[in-house]
């Protein structure tokens, strides 16, 4: 049993201006938008308090620093992506512009289903969720930044998923004073709210890497509203729940399980997909790191409708685990076209040079693979320098 534990106002999506460098300036402006217009009762038609450019003029690190990036290569680094949240007239106003960053490093003998350290950032976004306001989740092990609306909290008190929207992926070319609260960027389906379990966000491997500043090496970070410390410091610590992984068994109600994840979201366009009862194809699939584990994907398309959906199925919970809507019909295609006792592969490791996470490659020689639909290559070299 879980509760549901969301912030007070909508949180709308609005993509990155330029997806190389504003997906920390698109955070701030979705986090200041949720909270000012929101509190205003505004007009779905009302623009944003803040645009991406405002906010980058704002920056004090590139203004000293022309046409340079922030420390170690971010865009917006956490400290600047707090002092952004904290110097913002309209946040100021509302009296709601107290914010820190957190940081926890991965704990020791820490696995993907079981990180103290995990559950305990996620604590502290789960006590900012409780006063009604977002927080800024960093990704990827790199500058890209995503803001979360939602976690699902278990008895325990442990965190079991979150709920969360990407600025990356979708360019409208709205820009500037064309974005308005009715979400410009909302023209191509609901595929960039996710959701993940702390066992995928320990997949994409949150922990920063080693770069300036040095304080935040190796942590997981997000940034939270002042007022969360004392929510956490009042609670025992509790042992994260191990989740099961996918595994090899009989194929689960697909339609069942993502009937339930519409529910869970409000989706109305995986409600609508569903509906049309599109044929689901399932196909095991094996890690390309070289794990032993076999994992199940789906995917589904209704041609008429021209949307489709490709997913990471658990057989244990008859759930999905995690999912991504397409307007790609090859893809589903090429799926179909591969004979069945053909071996297929997969990585769980989000890649940051192209999207399309959770399809399936061919292997077409030692440490070579190739992604189904359009060919795209992947090297891996397990003894050096990894993906390439």
């Amino acid at each position: 049993m879980s509760d549901r534990i969301a912030v007070k106002y909508p949180v709308y999506r609005h993509g990155s201006d330029d997806v190389s460098r504003d997906c920390g300036r698109a955070c701030a402006q979705m986090v200041i938008a949720s909270l000012v217009r929101g509190a205003q009762n505004a007009s779905p038609t009302t623009s944003v308090p803040e645009t991406q450019q405002s906010l980058r003029a704002r920056e004090t690190y590139e203004a000293a620093h022309a046409g340079a990036q922030g420390p170690g290569g971010w865009e917006t680094f956490p400290d600047e992506l707090v002092d952004l949240l904290k110097n913002s007239a309209d946040l100021t106003t509302l009296m709601q512009n107290s914010w820190h960053v957190v940081g926890h490093s991965p704990s020791a003998g820490a696995t993907a289903d079981n990180d103290q350290a995990l559950q305990d950032l996620l604590a502290e976004i789960v006590a900012g969720l409780k006063l009604g306001k977002p927080a800024i989740l960093n990704m990827k092990a790199v500058d890209h930044w995503v803001v979360v609306s939602k976690a699902w909290v278990n008895d325990d008190g442990s965190v079991e998923k979150i709920k969360y929207v990407d600025p990356a992926g979708l360019d409208t070319g709205i820009t500037g004073a064309g974005h308005r609260y009715t979400d410009a960027c909302h023209s191509e389906g609901a595929d960039y709210w996710l959701i993940k379990t702390s066992a995928d966000l320990a997949d994409f491997e949150l922990a920063v890497g080693n770069v300036s500043p040095r304080k935040y090496a190796g942590k997981y970070l997000a940034i939270v509203p002042d007022g969360v410390l004392p929510a956490i410091a009042s609670k025992a610590k509790k042992k994260a729940p191990k989740l099961p992984a996918p595994i090899l068994g009989p194929a689960p109600d697909v339609q069942t399980g993502l009937l339930e994840v519409a529910a869970d979201l409000g989706l109305d366009e995986l409600k609508a997909l569903l509906d049309t009862n599109p044929d689901v194809q399932t196909r095991v699939v094996k890690d390309i790191q070289g794990s032993s584990q076999q994992y199940l994907l789906g995917s589904l398309f209704d041609t008429h409708g021209g949307q489709g959906l490709i997913g990471a199925f658990n057989v244990r919970t008859n759930r999905v685990s995690r999912f991504r809507l397409t307007l790609r019909s090859e893809l589903h295609r090429a799926l179909i076209g591969v004979p069945a006792g053909e071996n297929l592969w997969w990585t769980r490791r989000r890649l940051t040079t192209w999207s399309l996470p959770f399809y399936p490659f061919q292997q077409i020689g030692p440490g070579i693979f190739r992604r189904l639909g359009d060919g795209q290559p992947l090297v891996y070299m397990p003894n050096d320098a990894g993906y390439q």
